[in-house]
C-alpha cells in the first residue's frame, strides 16, 4: 500500500472513485482549502466536503487535483460519487447546511452534454424525512446501491437498491438483514468480481 501523497492532505481526503470513461482519472472527496464554500462544516471543523478530480500522466505522476467541473459543488457538502458505464452519468451525495430547513443528504445525479456537466437533478425517492447517500453503480450500471436511514430498515442506516427500469429507477429495496445490522451500513462499493463492500 502506498500513499498517494500527490493526492492527499492534512485535511479529510476519502471516498475515491473511478470514471473509466475518463483514462488514469480519480474523483474524491475532500475538506481542503480549495473546496468551493467559505465556511467550515462544525461537525468536523473543516470546509464542507467538495468533489475533486486528478489524472495521472504517462510517467505514472499525479496531476495537481482540482475542483469537479460543473455545478455538483455547492457552498455545502457534496461528494462520495459514481459514474455510470458511459462516464457521462454521475451520481453523488449532497448535504444542505444542517442549520437550515430541508436538511436531509440527497442523492443526486449531472449528465454530461456537449462537453459540460449539467444542473444536479434529485432523484426521486430522496426525502426531507431521511437522508440518502453514497452512492454506487452495478458494473452494468442498472443496479443502483446508497445508504439510508428510510423507514423499513434494520436500523440505522442501512445499504438498499433500486433497479433501472429503463426510464427511471424503481423503488428502493432494503438488502436485509444478510448485510443490514441495527448499526450503520454505508459507504457501499460494487467492485469487479461482483462483490459488494461497505462500511
Amino acid at each position: 500500500i502506498d500513499n498517494l501523497s500527490a493526492l492527499n492532505t492534512k485535511y479529510y481526503d476519502f471516498a475515491v472513485t473511478e470514471n473509466t470513461a475518463v483514462k488514469n482519472s480519480l474523483v474524491f472527496s475532500s475538506s481542503r482549502e480549495e473546496a468551493t464554500g467559505s465556511k467550515n462544516d462544525n461537525w468536523y471543523g473543516e470546509k464542507f466536503f467538495d468533489l475533486f478530480q486528478s489524472s495521472m500522466d504517462n510517467n505514472g505522476k499525479w496531476s495537481t487535483p482540482t475542483n469537479f467541473p460543473g455545478a455538483a459543488n455547492s457552498d455545502f457538502s457534496d461528494g462520495a460519487a459514481c459514474f455510470d458505464p458511459t462516464g457521462k452519468i454521475m451520481y453523488y451525495t449532497s448535504c444542505p447546511n444542517s442549520r437550515e430547513k430541508n436538511t436531509q443528504c440527497k442523492i443526486m445525479m449531472t449528465t454530461m452534454a456537449d462537453g459540460k456537466w449539467g444542473e444536479p437533478v434529485a432523484l426521486s425517492f430522496n426525502s426531507d424525512t431521511y437522508t440518502c447517500g453514497h452512492p454506487c453503480l452495478s458494473s452494468d450500471g442498472k443496479t443502483l446501491f446508497f445508504a439510508s436511514d428510510m423507514p423499513g430498515g434494520n436500523g440505522g442506516k442501512d445499504i438498499w437498491m433500486c433497479i433501472w427500469d429503463g426510464g427511471s429507477w424503481g423503488a428502493p429495496v432494503n438488502l436485509g438483514s444478510g448485510v443490514n445490522s441495527e448499526g450503520d451500513e454505508m459507504f457501499p462499493t460494487y467492485g469487479k468480481n461482483g462483490r459488494l463492500y461497505f462500511s
